[in-house]
């Protein structure tokens, strides 16, 4: 019975941590964030598993450029005004 109530506490642990997770997602609409919490609750631990692996591939990893400078380049030009090479 023991390991009933670690599995059901298990699981709903997993549930609430993905429900804030998705809660604090800026690039979702209201609507679709209560939708994915209900099939997080609706299909406890898959649906939990889905909606979490789905929302972490949307975020944007960024990464350092090597390089040093740059700027904004136009027609040819860059932020400079010289014609740079191509």
């Amino acid at each position: 019975m023991l390991y009933i109530y670690v599995t059901i506490g298990v699981l709903f642990l997993v549930n609430i941590s993905v429900c804030i997770f998705i809660s604090k997602r800026d690039d979702l609409e209201d609507i679709q964030k209560i939708m994915q919490m209900v099939f997080v609750w609706a299909i406890p631990f898959l649906g939990a598993l889905f909606f979490w692996r789905i929302n972490r591939n949307h975020d944007v990893v960024t990464t350092q450029s090597k390089s040093f400078g740059g700027g904004a380049r136009s027609n040819g030009y860059d932020s400079a005004g010289d014609g740079g090479s191509d």
